[in-house]
């Protein structure tokens, strides 16, 4: 019996006998290393009985890398520890526990604090001792190193892949052939007709409906996949690496793949989805959105809109639960609304007449500087233009220093947009004692003041 067995031994049967079992595996660590769930769980139970051990709680966390302590199982069993329900935490290995330095650092003081201990099945770690916990330091480092060796690893075979044309997933409208991206003849017509339809003037909502009802590929589509199509590069040979991660840069890569769309084509859908989502915010939205229910049955209202022969748009708030459908115009809900509101300023405003709205700021001085940016941008695109037709840049360069501006340009587009939105929403008032000369036996009347320019 070696020593480690021997102070173990010696544990037996004593205060450190309150066991909380921790099981983790990522669908990863499972199909390499073979430690499943059931196999961690027996293997700790059959420790446990032969060293004594009151087994309290299983924790078992499935499908959870270990890359931080977010983890709900393990959360629970750091909170049955403060509240000392358990004592010893025993687990199959280390990196079941926590793969981070820091985090280790933060579980070792935690154990301390609470007069609980760590115990792995197959490595000598037992934190109630010195040793023991530099010993869990240095095994922890180890681990840290193997995973940075890996990203390390992880990055370079990226890169030689993406040399070699070879991108990670296969978009619809292609087909992979020895890893390289080629143009699928069967699902190519697809991807052109969602373009095409969207450029004549159809949403990404009903494109979607429309290529369900229909049966197309035989699956369920989304506004959120078409929009997803529409604004992928790899339909014009260009890989965006990162495209859907925003805390990572994105890195263009040109000629990953034929082109399926032309770049004008591309171009334009971009400009109308900039456009589309102007739109969808400074159109009228929904005021009540889930903030009325029905009269009748109590649920909260659908919002659902119409069209008139005029191609008028109408909204309503409308009851799908109730037989036949309970209907409330939204404008007619919004004016009692307003109506209201403007009594209640009014009747204030009459007790206090010291009431003052504040100025609103004036944003004309913004709008023109943005509007000269924007026309400075596209000056910058026809030199662009007249350097390559010169010979003083290649198509590459040019081809980035025009992905670079027009997305520039579309910001500060939506910026203009938003300013142009907000000075047609300024209410100017003169306060030139008006409530001073307001006859105060008028309460009854409501304050033109007030319902006229909206002040709630």
């Amino acid at each position: 019996m070696n020593s480690y067995e021997l102070d173990n031994k010696s544990v037996f049967n004593t205060e450190h006998n309150k066991v909380g079992i921790y099981c983790r595996v990522s669908t990863q660590d499972q199909a390499r290393e073979g430690f499943s769930l059931p196999e961690q769980e027996a293997r700790l139970k059959t420790l446990c009985t032969y060293k004594g051990y009151q087994v309290v709680d299983i924790y078992i966390d499935s499908g959870i890398s270990a890359k931080d302590t977010n983890r709900p199982e393990f959360q629970r069993l750091m909170n049955d520890i403060k509240f000392g329900r358990i004592n010893r935490i025993v687990a199959f290995k280390l990196d079941r526990v926590t793969r981070s330095i820091v985090d280790l650092e933060k579980l070792v003081s935690y154990l301390e604090e609470n007069n609980c201990s760590l115990e792995c099945a197959c490595e000598e770690i037992n934190t109630s001792n010195a040793n023991g916990r530099f010993f869990v330091r240095m095994l922890t480092i180890l681990a840290q190193l193997e995973i940075e060796r890996c990203s390390e690893r992880t990055l370079i075979g990226i890169a030689g892949a993406l040399k070699d044309k070879h991108i990670s997933y296969c978009p619809i409208g292609y087909k992979k052939v020895n890893k390289v991206l080629e143009i699928d003849e069967e699902t190519a017509p697809i991807v052109k007709q969602i373009f095409e339809d969207y450029l004549n003037g159809k949403s990404t909502y009903r494109i979607a409906q429309e290529m369900t009802n229909n049966n197309v590929l035989n699956k369920k589509w989304k506004d959120t996949r078409i929009s997803d199509i529409l604004s992928n590069r790899i339909y014009i040979g260009e890989y965006v690496e990162h495209r859907k991660d925003p805390n990572k840069p994105q890195t263009i890569h040109y000629d990953m793949a034929p082109m399926l769309i032309d770049r004008n084509t591309f171009n334009k859908a971009q400009e109308q989805r900039v456009i589309n989502s102007n739109n969808h915010f400074i159109k009228r939205i929904y005021l009540f959105h889930k903030k009325v229910n029905c009269p009748v049955c109590g649920k909260a209202f659908t919002c659902v809109s119409g069209k008139s022969q005029g191609d008028q748009a109408y909204l309503y708030y409308k009851c799908t639960k109730c037989k036949p459908n309970y209907t409330i115009n939204a404008n007619e809900l919004e004016n009692v609304f307003i109506s209201s509101v403007n009594e209640l300023l009014d009747y204030y405003s009459i007790l206090d007449n010291s009431f003052i709205t504040l100025n609103t700021h004036n944003y004309d001085s913004e709008i023109n500087t943005l509007t000269n940016e924007i026309k400075e941008i596209d000056n910058r695109i026809e030199n662009a233009k007249l350097l390559l037709l010169d010979k003083q840049i290649t198509p590459n360069e040019m081809r980035t220093t025009l992905d670079k501006l027009e997305q520039e340009k579309k910001q500060k587009q939506l910026d203009l947009s938003d300013l142009i939105a907000r000075n047609n929403n300024l209410v100017s008032i003169d306060n030139n004692n008006y409530f001073n000369q307001r006859p105060l036996d008028n309460n009854n009347n409501i304050s033109c003041f007030v319902s006229n320019n909206n002040l709630w």
